[in-house]
């Protein structure tokens, strides 16, 4: 059989951290002098695909100097805008001190690469040099040097370009999206029936205490115009639902649907925590980066209706496995699920992972199986994730890995040369 390429089995991750180091070495080696034939961002390009030497690098060997100065670039945008992103979603009230430096959140590649070398031609002096600040502005708390924070963040936007880069190369984001085309395509060719339907979905919340946000059991969750009392310690909610019909002989399911194309910054992010693996720490592999949700809202058998309950979640993963994961998908059913310490207890899923076999989008001489993650959860669950103040709410939950993982990565350094403490 010809060799199929696995993008979730190639050699480019690496944690933040490894990365910097080899951004440090690229620098450094892309400042000696080559040649009046080479630019900047030639050399940079020739030490970026040496050091190290992975599947993305190679991948990238084969696209030229100014192709990659182009893909580099708006890698770079991207990981500039993510730092600016997190500054302002998660260190709100250190902005005033944690926003980078103008000249780094202004400069391109060629200028971060040279001031992550040291080479800080931006600080002129201007003959006040010599003036005493503590008699100048006696009214400062401490003192801040930008001169070492430019080359801290200057390495900081490389490193993340980088691995942006290195993404890109091996699972662009292109690709992603085409294939989720095609798995929703088959969704609707071996699941769906007819056309869409809309239902109004009543249910209650309670309203204060560790559960706040989470759907009340003793408020029933009705459909339509039957609005169910509000308990006291509950408040009433609706919402409409738009969902797909799916029909397993006398028995039909309503079903919402959720595409879930993870992102770069999502799949970087996932990518920097670690497991212990052969004896050593390993990154983390996202296998999730094509990813559909079934949300199970109803289930109706012979014209009596009632709500989805997450029992009904296994009955329906077997009728979509045998339906839905037949060539050119197929579900690995020797996988160990990674059990994610942080996961809420209340998320309950049927999780099936699988791959998608296809030919390659650049050349259909060679073969490709991208990894598809496939969850189904109940109506219930859904409800309970929107309002919840635990991580049961997927964007308390990312918000909470971010401040973990990322945020000493990447502001380290500005805490310690700033002297203020991380939140």
């Amino acid at each position: 059989m010809d060799p199929i390429f696995y993008p979730d089995q190639t050699d480019y991750r690496r944690t933040f951290e490894d990365e910097r180091d080899y951004i440090r070495r690229a620098v450094m080696v892309s400042g000696s002098d080559l040649g009046p034939n080479f630019s900047p961002s030639d050399r940079f390009y020739d030490a970026w695909r040496r050091f190290p030497e992975d599947d993305a690098s190679r991948r990238m060997g084969l696209i030229g100097a100014d192709e990659f100065t182009r893909l580099f670039a708006a890698s770079l945008r991207r990981a500039k805008a993510w730092i600016q992103d997190i500054i302002k979603d998660h260190l709100s009230e250190l902005a005033t001190v944690l926003d980078p430096i103008d000249e780094v959140a202004s400069g391109g590649t060629p200028n971060l690469v040279a001031w992550s070398r040291g080479d800080l031609g931006i600080l002129r002096p201007n003959g006040h040099a010599a003036d005493d600040l503590q008699t100048v502005c006696s009214i400062a708390d401490r003192w801040g040097d930008d001169e070492d924070l430019i080359v801290e963040e200057s390495l900081r936007e490389l490193t993340l370009a980088s691995k942006i880069r290195r993404l890109e190369a091996v699972d662009d984001w292109e690709s992603v999206t085409r294939d989720m085309t095609h798995i929703n395509e088959l969704c609707s060719e071996r699941l769906w029936v007819g056309r869409k339907v809309v239902l109004t979905v009543n249910y209650a919340v309670y309203k204060d205490g560790e559960r706040k946000g989470y759907v009340h059991p003793g408020v029933p969750i009705t459909f339509g115009s039957s609005r169910p009392l509000a308990t006291w310690d509950s408040e009433s909610r609706t919402r409409p639902v738009k969902c797909r019909v799916v029909r397993d002989g006398e028995t039909v399911w309503l079903v919402l649907t959720k595409s879930r194309p993870k992102d770069l910054e999502a799949t970087i992010l996932k990518e920097e925590e670690t497991v212990l693996e052969d004896g050593k720490q390993k990154c983390r592999v996202a296998l999730d980066r094509r990813g559909i949700m079934h949300v199970l809202v109803a289930v109706g058998v012979r014209g009596s209706w009632r709500v989805a309950t997450p029992a009904d979640c296994e009955t329906f993963a077997a009728l979509a496995h045998s339906r839905l994961w037949t060539d050119p998908l197929r579900v690995l059913d020797n996988h160990e699920p990674w059990k994610n310490p942080e996961s809420s207890p209340d998320y309950v899923r049927v999780k099936m992972l699988g791959r998608f076999y296809r030919h390659s989008y650049r050349n259909n001489a060679l073969r490709v199986a991208p990894s598809v993650e496939h969850q189904i959860i109940s109506i219930e669950t859904l409800l309970s994730s929107l309002g919840a103040q635990t991580t049961l709410n997927h964007d308390l939950y990312r918000a909470g890995r971010i401040r973990r993982v990322l945020v000493p990565k990447l502001f380290d350094g500005n805490f310690r040369r700033l002297g203020i403490l991380p939140p």
